[in-house]
């Protein structure tokens, strides 16, 4: 992965090294095509789910809400 991919992988030589020491194998995944999403605000997250309270840490959602939140949201410029 490094000698294909190093400059866009975003970490040093010697961190990559370190974190895949040992390892056979490192998975990655290549993006293409990136879309800019705007800022959802708060009312409209309350109109998918009207108990949503911004989490302090992390909240699972599921792939459907997630799909269908930046769907309604995608800046189509």
């Amino acid at each position: 992965m490094w000698n294909e991919h190093s400059k866009f992988l975003g970490i040093d030589k010697d961190r990559f090294d370190e974190y895949y020491a040992g390892k056979e194998k490192s998975i990655g995944i290549e993006i293409h095509k990136i879309k800019k999403v705007k800022p959802i605000p708060l009312e409209s997250l309350r109109t998918i789910d009207p108990n949503f309270s911004p989490p302090q840490v992390y909240r699972y959602v599921s792939n459907y809400i997630v799909n269908r939140t930046i769907i309604n949201f995608i800046d189509k410029k």
